[in-house]
């Protein structure tokens, strides 16, 4: 059985993991890249939470605690679908949520909101922006981007793994001579 430890320090396969990934975001086009993400992220809601769900609505009958759980469960697999059949919708939600919704909160919640509201400005009007601009547009570039920064890491992990093994053997060549000769001193002395 396989019991030697892996070093990840040695090995590029995380490296290679990475430089896969960040290639297949600057290839792959927007559209495609995201009907793939919200289907697979849409299909692990649904699986986690369908069995779970049936079993919730099957035992509420005889226990009533089982209620939120069912609901909560229910609720899952309707957003596993939305992600699934209505992933612009959601992407629209998110950003409705996090650019209006959570400066005002923080407005509402500060002593001083005059202060406040000076340093959310920003997001409302980048909120405008998106307004105005597709939020794909904006998506598909910070997809890009991300995807470089990804490819980037990737290639400085395989390098970091090759200049690591590299020292690693010269480090053991020097000891593994090291050793023959004190192997030839032992068996010369041996023999005299």
């Amino acid at each position: 059985m396989f019991t030697e430890k892996i070093d990840f320090r040695r090995s590029i396969f995380p490296g290679v993991i990475l430089a896969i990934a960040g290639l297949i975001l600057l290839v792959v086009p927007y559209d495609a890249l995201v009907d793939m993400l919200f289907a697979v992220i849409g299909l692990i809601i649904i699986v986690l939470n369908i069995f779970p769900c049936i079993l919730y609505w099957m035992s509420y009958t005889n226990d009533k605690r089982m209620l939120s759980p069912a609901i909560l469960a229910t609720i899952s697999v309707v957003v596993g679908f939305v992600f699934i059949f209505w992933h612009n919708w959601v992407i629209c939600v998110i950003l409705a949520i996090w650019l209006i919704a959570l400066p005002i909160i923080r407005i509402a919640q500060a002593n001083d909101k005059m202060e406040r509201f000076k340093k959310e400005v920003i997001y409302f009007v980048i909120a405008a922006l998106l307004f105005f601009t597709p939020a794909e547009a904006i998506f598909s570039i910070v997809v890009k981007v991300f995807g470089g920064i990804i490819l980037a890491l990737g290639i400085v992990r395989i390098v970091q793994a090759i200049m690591y093994n590299r020292k690693s053997n010269d480090d053991s060549d020097n000891n593994s001579s090291n050793k023959r000769d004190d192997v030839i001193d032992a068996k010369y002395e041996e023999i005299n």
